[in-house]
């Protein structure tokens, strides 16, 4: 299958929308995936596989946030239901059904961009474009801690 069907996690968002999925990786109905939706990338979570997208023009998932699905057949189809009956977001139908413990962080995703009016980097700032660019589809950073007395950091990884 070359396209997949995505709930996003995206308030008021009560359809799918058509996403490819990019060579190389392999996405399966029930999966947690990243989509760029608007100028973000956001959470989604598959619920059908298809040989053609719904819509004309598609972008492609970013990855996958966990290997295998998350959530069964019989789940998305009473998510589904759940979704018509009570005239619900479909994605917070999905909700309700995640495994404890399942995380709907919130990622900081940066694109770089250039002018010719920007000023030259501090080599700080040279590092920081750097390990960016080396992320080039959407660097996400998620807020980690390494211990409850030191100062939140982040450290680059893929989504």
């Amino acid at each position: 299958m070359n396209y997949a069907e995505v709930a996003v996690n995206s308030p008021g968002s009560r359809s799918t929308f058509s996403y490819a999925i990019p060579p190389g990786l392999s996405v399966s109905v029930g999966q947690a995936v990243w989509v760029p939706f608007g100028t973000r990338v956001i959470q989604g979570i598959v619920i059908q596989l298809a040989e053609q997208p719904s819509v004309v023009e598609t972008r492609e998932i970013v990855g996958a946030v966990a290997g295998s699905p998350v959530l069964s057949p019989v789940q998305i189809r009473l998510a589904r239901w759940i979704s018509e009956r009570y005239f619900a977001p479909l994605f917070d139908a999905l909700a309700l059904m995640l495994p404890p413990g399942f995380e709907r962080r919130t990622v900081a995703c940066f694109q770089p961009t250039y002018s010719e009016a920007d000023p030259p980097l501090t080599p700080e700032q040279r590092l920081v474009l750097d390990t960016i660019e080396k992320k080039r589809r959407s660097a996400c950073l998620p807020w980690r801690r390494r211990s409850a007395k030191q100062k939140p950091v982040r450290s680059p990884t893929s989504c």
